[in-house]
């Protein structure tokens, strides 16, 4: 099983290698919001953040990805099919 906190900060990429960015957000989905095993990802958001949207001065833009076109997670990095470059 993947926790949520697992994804942040790792790097995506496209099946043919094309580097998306970061994870610095995911999406969560289900219906027992009070019991936290019950919430399934359904969408990374990722992309390059500069340091002005890390302070919240500057809007970040990001790709959301969802869930059902991640194809791997590793260790250090999540692949993706390439449709969503």
């Amino acid at each position: 099983m993947i926790k949520a906190s697992d994804l942040f900060y790792k790097r995506v990429y496209t099946k043919s290698g094309q580097d998306l960015g970061l994870v610095f957000n995911v999406h969560v989905e289900g219906k027992g919001k009070r019991d936290i095993k019950q919430l399934k990802v359904n969408i990374l958001a990722c992309g390059t953040r500069g340091f002005l949207e890390r302070l919240g001065f500057k809007e970040t833009k990001e790709l959301k990805v969802p869930w059902d076109a991640v194809l791997k997670v590793g260790r250090d990095k999540i692949i993706v099919k390439d449709l969503f470059s």
